[in-house]
């Protein structure tokens, strides 16, 4: 009877341990975080045509304050002349 009862209580400690040790524990956040103060999205200013380049003048940085004639001078692949 006395081994009976040691089995008995030998097998429901393994059980009851398996059972612990099984429960989900509760997972942290391992992956850091940053906090963004700005984001700068730009326009694509060149676009490939099939038989040529267009540049979007609305899109260039150089546009804003300044006339036609200077954003021609600072136009990449642009040749212009002040007359």
């Amino acid at each position: 009877m006395k081994t009976l009862n040691t089995k008995l209580f030998l097998g429901l400690s393994l059980v009851s341990g398996i059972y612990l040790n099984a429960q989900e524990k509760p997972k942290t956040d391992s992956a850091a975080t940053k906090n963004i103060e700005a984001v700068t999205i730009t326009k694509q200013v060149f676009k490939k045509e099939s038989d040529r380049f267009v540049y979007d003048v609305a899109a260039s940085p150089v546009a804003k304050g300044n006339t036609a004639f200077n954003i021609l001078k600072q136009t990449p692949l642009v040749s212009s002349t002040d007359d």
